[in-house]
């Protein structure tokens, strides 16, 4: 199985992304990634982006530098960074607008959650959790369970 560079980051934009501009974003992300052997997902909620990037190491690092001056965007913070198999080797950037989801009542738990990176970074198994469910991984019920930030996760 190919072992690749999994990183995973938060960030803030600077400004409230509407639909448009975020499947713009998506658009162009799909279409890099696919010529970089880039895959993984990005979520938006609350003016924040959660975002797992996998790939060759060289081209992952070259990336975050590109992300990071982005000037759409600013706090980037990584949150994990490890060497293992793709999790989401079929997409080339699955997609979900969180602020959409919140009536769901499939992510409702979900939703109750924090969505910032000092809960993220306390809690990595609710994170990992979190990315699986929506790669339909995990079950979304899980994340009711797991990672809460006393428990030490």
């Amino acid at each position: 199985m190919e072992q690749v560079i999994t990183l995973t980051y938060w960030s803030r934009a600077t400004h409230p992304m509407g639909e448009e501009e975020l499947l713009e974003l998506l658009r162009k992300s799909r279409r890099n990634n696919g010529r970089r052997n880039i895959t993984g997902l990005l979520l938006y909620r609350d003016q924040c982006f959660l975002q797992v990037l996998e790939g060759p190491e060289p081209v992952v690092s070259t990336l975050i530098q590109t992300i990071e001056s982005d000037p759409r965007h600013h706090s980037f913070r990584t949150l994990c960074r490890e060497v293992g198999p793709r999790q989401f080797g079929d997409w080339q950037m699955g997609f979900e607008n969180l602020d959409d989801e919140a009536g769901r009542s499939e992510t409702a738990a979900i939703m109750r959650r924090p969505f910032d990176p000092d809960y993220f970074g306390a809690n990595p198994t609710t994170t990992q959790t979190l990315l699986l469910c929506f790669r339909g991984i995990a079950d979304p019920a899980v994340v009711a369970t797991v990672g809460h930030a006393s428990s030490g996760d």
